[in-house]
């Protein structure tokens, strides 16, 4: 199942692609063989003449629907470079997928390491629940832990089995790449079920 951040990138780009595509369309109306096979509303320019004059133009303003499409037009050529933007950002912190390790020939895509280290740190003591996010870059890997404890759990301790274990355990797997790690931990509350 996809995660909602791709169904929202995935989204967003065919809303981007339909805005562009009719944009195309719209463009490509004035060429005359495309031009004879059009329907009678779409609006298309004679050939060698602009789509809207200034007299066209002119009487557009006039008409109450104009002021709220052209608002609406800004407000989504807006939108659009907002959202290029945003691909684009992520895009460059998303690192690469594939990380080659200490030999060369052998590779290992970020979501399994993040998938191995997550088993690896759901199963130390004391831990009730736990995930790994990695990022890799040429010279270094970060992973973002986050740890939920059991109640009456000792962080400390965890914590260093954390870093004796599973963390060194990546470091030398990744090697020469450096780890930086940022864990964040909570402990899970253990209220009282109550019976009804």
């Amino acid at each position: 199942m996809s995660s909602p951040h791709h169904v929202v990138n995935r989204t967003l780009l065919a809303l981007c692609g339909a805005v562009l595509g009719a944009g195309g369309l719209l463009g490509v109306s004035s060429w005359s063989v495309v031009a004879e096979r059009l329907p009678s509303w779409w609006p298309s320019a004679q050939p060698g003449s602009v789509l809207l004059d200034r007299a066209g133009l002119g009487e557009l303003r006039h008409e109450d629907w104009w002021t709220p499409v052209v608002i609406a037009g800004a407000a989504t050529v807006l939108l659009a470079s907002l959202l290029v933007l945003w691909f684009q950002a992520a895009a460059g912190r998303a690192g690469p997928a594939l990380l080659t390790l200490a030999r060369p020939d052998v590779t290992v895509r970020t979501r399994a390491l993040a998938d191995a280290l997550t088993r690896d740190v759901c199963a130390l003591p004391s831990v009730a629940d736990g995930r790994v996010r990695v990022r890799g870059g040429p010279e270094e890997l970060r992973a973002r832990i986050r740890l939920r404890l059991e109640p009456g759990a000792e962080p400390r301790a965890v914590l260093r089995q954390l870093s004796e274990e599973t963390l060194a355990e990546a470091r030398a797997s990744v090697a020469p790449r450096r780890v930086r790690a940022e864990v964040r931990v909570s402990v899970r509350s253990h209220r009282a079920r109550r019976a009804l």
